[in-house]
């Protein structure tokens, strides 16, 4: 993808998007949580890269404080 704004007929700059997924199952579980659980989750990864592990640790973390209050 080319910024055409930054671009001039000598040089171009490429813009690179890096598309991280989600496992499924994870994804599954965290749609489960809460309105509020969940909308906050989701903005923490689309700004932070998770591993499957750290992300099933949160998703369980969330679950039960939600169950306690």
């Amino acid at each position: 993808m080319v910024n055409r704004k930054l671009s001039n007929r000598d040089r171009f700059v490429v813009r690179v998007t890096i598309l991280l997924t989600i496992n499924p199952g994870l994804f599954a579980r965290l749609m489960r949580l809460p309105d509020s659980a969940r909308t906050d989750l989701l903005e923490f990864l689309g700004a932070t890269p998770v591993a499957d592990a750290q992300l099933s640790e949160m998703i369980e973390t969330v679950a039960t404080n939600a169950s306690i209050e």
